[in-house]
């Protein structure tokens, strides 16, 4: 999914919760480790790594959309959200 990026945090608290509930969720996501977002569903600060149900993906270039001459305008993350075997219980 490529959620709209003035709701991110509504959206991704979705994509834990659906992942939690055995979907897989790919995101694309503005690469901005300064946001409320990204600590509260991609990385834990606390212990130093990423979520556990999260996979994170940096692509080496930005993407680029429509007639492939507009690039994204920032650095982008793939966030994969899915239940792993350990959260299976």
């Amino acid at each position: 999914m490529n959620p709209p990026y003035s709701n991110l945090y509504g959206w991704l608290k979705m994509a834990k919760f659906e992942s939690l509930h055995g979907a897989t969720v790919v995101c694309i996501l503005p690469c901005d480790t300064s946001t409320q977002w990204f600590h509260d569903f991609i990385y834990d600060k606390k212990t130093n790594n990423w979520y556990p149900n999260v996979e994170v993906r940096f692509p080496d270039r930005r993407y680029k959309f429509g007639d492939n001459t507009n690039s994204a305008k920032f650095a982008t993350v793939i966030a994969i959200f899915r239940l792993t075997n350990d959260m299976a219980r």
